[in-house]
């Protein structure tokens, strides 16, 4: 099934990403400061973890364990499905130098190479917390033969879940291709909503009423197989038999239909109606006598609307946001009423988390080779990020604010509460996107990535990304809890009042944030003056 061209495809594709991201020191920077501010957040996750581990081995819980491993099974099957899916359709959909890898060897073998390369890639990238957390689970519940199980089950559910995404996004993007820019955008926010709909019809073990056994389908395989090293598996010798060649034929069916599509895909061609057009009659300029951070935000909103592609990055952390909101248990008028609850803050953590992602979080390397040209033009490296942080600003603000007045309108929170998380989401946009300046020029990010086979863009480092987020997505919980739930704090320090918190904390974390976010301004303005491209 794997050529040796098939491996060497691989492999360079792979050697291509080590390169990329242990080329640059401050990357691996990065990187470990990720590590070190995510330690006690995984502390916490894996004693939760091992804990239930332990209900369950004592039989404590009341959901039973394959309804559990069922469920995390599902959300594992339905994140790396929509990643693999996504990356397909904008990034490793086509290889690289295209035109002279296609002729140095077929195209079949090319994408078994690409889609082995992705395998490899995500698995590494889920390996590590996925075997820490089923070690502990299998700790907890005394049955330590689930670590070898697991993790083979798991193994085999990504690779599934990666050949899938990956051969259905290359089915979908010659029709994608076709479509004008405006239309995938309509297209992929509807197919968005529907996943999001469709997963919240799932309760307490069915599915719009259907019994579980049904409901869990075709994931009741995969935990048979999970549960091969537990006590407690209800499978018979035969069920787990079907169960595993099914795993293992299934990637492999996958890649001969790949091996099959791939040429059809690659070799047609289809005019991509995204690009833009000669004519200049549509061009629309700044107005006359603008301040130059306002034509800056001008030109960075035109770019982002004339090729979308640029800010694909964005569209990852709707993979995160939304299946926070589905219904854990309950009908849906209590999903309903907690939507609207927690909607307005995530709404406002989420709008400040936009203000830097959009256009802040690269400004050295999103400008390519117009880069040397900016730095002898009358416009200093002050006026650039500013325009950069305008251009967030005006693109994320506006809509939150008028969501969250209609939501606390409609909603259960008061008007107070409405008015309060309006301003703290403005001070917490202004912070995210000066702080997300000073990232993105700390770590440049110079190389472009293929989107498909006629457009490449240049995205934010992926150690960056993270890294903002965390740091935005932190800090904007922790002021949502001074400011509506500082008793919470009260388990760190049960001597304070509730108030004495609120007041200190508040002001303590204000004067930090904005500190923080001063220095990472000033830090990019005079990087981006001085940065000398390599």
């Amino acid at each position: 099934m794997v050529s040796e061209d098939a491996r060497r495809v691989a492999v360079a594709e792979l050697r291509r990403t080590c390169r990329r991201a242990f080329e640059n020191d401050r990357r691996l920077l990065l990187f470990a400061a990720t590590t070190v501010l995510a330690a006690p957040f995984w502390y916490i996750g894996g004693t939760y973890v091992y804990r239930f581990g332990e209900r369950i081995g004592r039989g404590s819980v009341a959901v039973p364990i394959e309804e559990f491993v069922a469920g995390q099974l599902s959300l594992l099957a339905v994140f790396t499905l929509g990643i693999a899916f996504l990356r397909a359709v904008y990034s490793t959909g086509y290889p690289d130098a295209s035109d002279a890898v296609l002729v140095a060897t077929s195209a079949g073998d090319v994408a078994v190479g690409l889609v082995l390369a992705e395998c490899i890639r995500i698995l590494v990238a889920v390996g590590l917390p996925v075997f820490v957390f089923i070690t502990l689970f299998a700790s907890g519940t005394r049955d330590l033969l689930l670590v070898v199980t697991g993790c083979v089950t798991v193994g085999l559910l990504v690779t599934a879940c990666v050949t899938c995404g990956y051969l259905s996004g290359l089915v979908a993007m010659p029709s994608l291709r076709g479509l004008s820019r405006n239309a995938r955008w309509v297209l992929g926010g509807t197919v968005l909503l529907s996943g999001v709909v469709i997963l919240s019809g799932y309760e307490g073990g069915n599915w719009f009423g259907a019994e579980f056994a049904a409901a869990r389908f075709p994931i009741n395989g995969y935990v048979d197989l999970f549960l091969l090293g537990a006590d407690r598996g209800s499978a018979t010798s035969r069920q787990v038999a079907v169960a595993a060649a099914t795993a293992v034929a299934f990637p492999v069916a996958v890649v001969a239909a790949l091996r099959r599509t791939v040429s059809a895909v690659w070799f047609t061609t289809v005019p991509d109606r995204s690009e833009p057009t000669a004519d200049r009659s549509r061009t629309r300029h700044a107005p006359f006598g603008w301040s130059q951070p306002s034509r800056v935000a001008w030109l960075q909103i035109v770019r982002a609307v004339r090729n979308p592609h640029r800010l694909v990055h964005v569209l990852y952390s709707g993979l995160v946001i939304l299946p926070g909101f589905l219904p854990a248990g309950g009908g849906r008028t209590e999903f309903l009423r907690t939507v609207l609850l927690l909607l307005p803050p995530t709404a406002v953590v989420y709008c400040a988390w936009l203000s830097g992602a959009l256009f802040c979080l690269n400004p050295i390397g999103d400008e390519g080779p117009m880069y040397s040209q900016l730095l002898i033009a009358p416009v200093s490296g002050r006026e650039i990020i500013r325009g950069r942080i305008l251009a967030g600003l005006c693109v994320s603000v506006a809509p939150t604010v008028v969501v969250v007045v209609a939501l606390g309108v409609v909603g259960p929170i008061s008007a107070g509460q409405t008015l309060t998380l309006v301003l703290y989401g403005v001070v917490l946009s202004v912070c995210a996107a000066a702080v997300a300046s000073g990232l993105g020029c700390l770590v440049p990010a110079t190389e472009p990535t293929a989107v498909s086979d006629t457009r490449e863009v240049i995205l934010p480092n992926l150690v960056v990304l993270g890294l903002y987020s965390f740091v935005v997505g932190v800090v904007g919980l922790v002021g949502l809890l001074l400011l509506f739930v500082p008793s919470a704090f009260r388990i760190a320090v049960p001597t304070y009042s509730a108030e004495q918190i609120q007041l200190v904390g508040g002001v303590g974390t204000a004067t930090v944030g904005v500190a923080v976010a001063v220095s990472a301004y000033l830090y990019a303005a005079a990087r981006f003056d001085r940065y000398t491209l390599s």
